[in-house]
């Protein structure tokens, strides 16, 4: 599964928002209104998860080096779970979803299409 910045950014803002379907949110707000958020969210000022990991990484990694910590443990990205998930995490995550529910989710698309 492929995903573009835009459609992640979609996805944070919604929760953001408090909406439950990203779709919904987009049809609410014109292109252009879209563009600024994403301006807002991405470069002026970020939000979310990954934003609060890098403020928690940096202050990790001050108390460390203020202890006298050297090498592993003195960079924020120590500290951030994102920076250390390998490639291809996407499809471990459907294999996961495969054996827990036994649902073929290998290529992405086991979406109920019963709505």
């Amino acid at each position: 599964m492929r995903v573009d910045h835009r459609r992640r950014f979609a996805f944070r803002l919604a929760l953001e928002l408090g909406f439950l379907d990203v779709d919904l949110m987009l049809s609410m707000i014109t292109p252009e209104q879209f563009q600024e958020w994403l301006a807002f969210g991405l470069y002026l000022e970020p939000f979310g998860s990954d934003v609060e990991w890098v403020k928690t990484g940096t202050i990790a990694s001050m108390i460390y080096a203020a202890n006298g910590g050297k090498g592993e443990g003195s960079s924020p990205s120590d500290y951030i779970p994102n920076q250390k998930r390998k490639r291809g995490s996407v499809s471990s995550f459907h294999k996961m979803v495969a054996a827990k529910y036994g649902k073929d989710s290998d290529d992405g698309n086991s979406r109920n299409s019963s709505s």
